[in-house]
């Protein structure tokens, strides 16, 4: 039996310390350890962005697509031109980081993320930030679509906390008082001890010190907060913009679907936060929810509800405040025993929402649904054109990959010779950069200098500065200064780096390197064209990937066996035949040779020439990795 490949999707916001409590919580369990992590950050607060990129950069062994305000704005861009300015729209409305209500934009961008990154036959499970796996969580999974059990904080809108403030009151002066439902079930069932430390724990209406451990029994709760599915499951339906979304896109798709209401019998710890219950503008805006989820509750797609039902569902709402405005008014009768200013503004709370709901107009409901199920109409088509261009998610690799970029080059000119292009495009953002042999007396159609090393490193560090390049020289002797007495014997392809007299010290080296970079991306050269210094290179690189380093290959330029693809490909299949190519696209190719021709000491026009040949007709540049490294760096 092949054993199941988990992935998170984790909506965050201002909160690093739930984020990083989860996180561990992950990394602790031996079933989730190795876990990939989706993680959207819709943090209003930089610094609780920061806190969570630090967060993500300590996931060193785990692939890890993370993605925050700035990123989701350069995502954006891309998305939109490659898909020429069709669902921008929709791509526009989508934003992170505001100030207000925005649970269904965050959710929704972890679905285009999913959509693009994601195996179809992956187990994503969504969990809010503010949940936690217990000591020995299981997933044992049955059914493509299950929710998972939640301890803790019970999952309640503002409304029904103030019902249950009010029926704990109500107990106490032993006011007998109306069934409000779930929250009447829930005082019967755990008791007033229970109800007041969550209301302490979770709330301001009791001005204690807040229960440090209030302990919930395991609950379904019929939203997705948290549950498993399948990958191929998470971008069929678009959140809305109300509250309850979460609850509506998961009955919605159970439906749409015809699955069953099924729980894992997993359960995971939620460790809300205290709420601010009497916030008026979310007062009324759960209200809205809660109407639009009930009327939609039992429809098909495109069924819009008449003005009649949605009059019916205001009545209900109206009646249901009536009831708790009752109940406030029978505890202000024991004056004596209640906080009469904290009552009379519940109260006053109340009254305002009856106030909102009674000014709600019909065709304003009909017009809000409308809209949705318009949106929802083409998100499907949206997500397949996203996923159905290669190009973007190359293009959005340097944004969502946290992982620093080190790139190996043999000598001074190779990086821009063979990676120019991804530099200036911004795929390589500020990569640390090793050039290994840097003792050289090589100048081309040019007399020899014992000054020519420290002239090449010098043009490396003027051609490199504006791109962030971070330059480490090696200081090896490069191969005319070691045993090979011509050009012929250095570019031989019967050459075996191994013998080589540089190779362990070279090895050595960059092992000492690497070790300090396990979590980073490597970049080695392919060694096309046999010139024994890059198959060297090449030879270690070989080496790292097999010890699960995340190594990636990139073309050597400059020779003339890299135009021909044909033999490209056959020294690929000889040499290292699970490498698979990915397209790095610019168009920008002069750039490219603007930057190359920075190289005074090694370039010439026939480089020049060949350069510009292969960028072009690869339309960018090429690099390989292996199948499992590509899709661990979702490439």
């Amino acid at each position: 039996m092949v054993e199941e490949k988990f992935s998170f999707l984790i909506p965050a916001r201002d909160n690093s310390t739930k984020l990083s409590n989860l996180i561990i919580s992950i990394k602790k369990n031996q079933q989730m350890k190795n876990a990939n992590f989706y993680i959207i950050d819709d943090s209003t607060i930089l610094e609780e962005r920061v806190k969570n990129r630090n967060l993500v950069l300590n996931l060193k062994e785990n692939r890890v697509m993370y993605v925050d305000k700035e990123r989701w704005d350069s995502i954006k861009k891309i998305i939109s031109k490659e898909l020429k300015g069709k669902f921008s729209v929709a791509l526009r409305k989508m934003n992170l980081g505001t100030k207000s209500w925005n649970t269904h934009n965050t959710r929704n961008i972890g679905q285009v993320i999913c959509a693009l990154f994601c195996d179809p036959k992956e187990y994503i499970i969504s969990l809010d930030e503010d949940m936690v796996l217990p000591k020995g969580f299981h997933l044992s999974i049955e059914s493509e679509l299950e929710g998972i059990l939640l301890m803790g904080c019970p999952d309640l809108s503002r409304l029904e906390w103030i019902q249950l403030y009010g029926l704990l009151l109500s107990e106490k002066l032993q006011i007998k008082v109306s069934d409000f439902g779930y929250t009447s079930r829930l005082t019967r069932k755990l008791g007033n001890d229970f109800i007041k430390g969550v209301l302490c724990r979770y709330t301001n209406f009791i001005e204690e010190i807040p229960a440090s451990s209030v302990k919930f029994p395991p609950r379904e709760e019929m939203n997705n907060g948290s549950f498993v599915t399948l990958a191929e499951n998470i971008s069929l339906l678009k959140y809305p913009s109300w509250f309850d979304s979460d609850w509506f896109w998961f009955q919605r798709i159970r439906k749409g679907k015809d699955y069953s209401v099924k729980f894992n019998r997993s359960f995971v710890i939620h460790d809300s936060s205290r709420k601010e219950v009497l916030n008026q503008k979310m007062l009324e805006f759960e209200e809205i929810g809660k109407i639009i989820t009930i009327l939609l509750k039992t429809r098909s797609k495109g069924e819009i509800p008449s003005d009649l039902e949605i009059r019916k569902e205001v009545k209900k709402r109206e009646k249901l405040l009536n009831l708790t405005l009752d109940l406030f008014n029978e505890v202000l009768l024991f004056s004596n025993q209640v906080d009469q200013g904290k009552i009379k503004t519940i109260m006053s709370s109340i009254n305002n929402l009856l106030f909102f709901l009674d000014k709600i107009r019909e065709p304003d409901i009909i017009k809000t649904i409308q809209n949705y199920e318009s949106e929802d109409e083409s998100w499907v088509h949206l997500i397949k054109s996203i996923c159905s261009i290669k190009s973007i998610k190359s293009k959005l690799f340097p944004i969502i990959n946290f992982k620093k970029l080190v790139v190996f080059s043999p000598h001074c000119d190779d990086v821009a010779f063979s990676l120019g292009g991804s530099l200036i495009n911004g795929y390589l953002k500020a990569p640390k950069v090793y050039d290994t042999y840097t003792k050289t007396n090589y100048f081309l159609n040019k007399p020899l200098t014992d000054e020519i090393g420290k002239e090449r490193c010098k043009e490396e560090s003027v051609a490199l500065k504006k791109f962030g390049v971070i330059l480490r020289f090696m200081g090896f002797s490069d191969a005319p200064n070691r045993e090979y007495l011509s050009e012929k014997e250095y570019m031989s392809p019967l050459n075996n780096p191994k013998k080589d007299s540089s190779f362990m010290r070279v090895k050595n080296k960059i092992y000492r390197i690497v070790n300090k970079e396990k979590d980073k991306i490597l970049l080695f050269p392919l060694g096309i064209g046999y010139q024994i210094d890059h198959r060297i290179l090449f030879e270690i690189a070989k080496e790292l990937s097999k010890k699960g380093y995340f190594v990636l290959f990139y073309e050597d330029a400059g020779y003339k066996m890299t135009e021909e693809d044909n033999l490209v490909q056959i020294y690929v299949r000889e040499n290292l035949p699970k490498l698979k190519s990915i397209n790095l696209p610019f168009n920008n190719v002069e750039e490219k040779i603007r930057l190359c021709g920075k190289y005074k000491t090694q370039i010439s026009e026939g480089i020049i020439n060949n350069i510009d040949k292969i960028t072009r007709k690869r339309k960018g540049e090429r690099i390989w990795g292996t199948i499992e490294t590509l899709k661990t760096l979702g490439l």
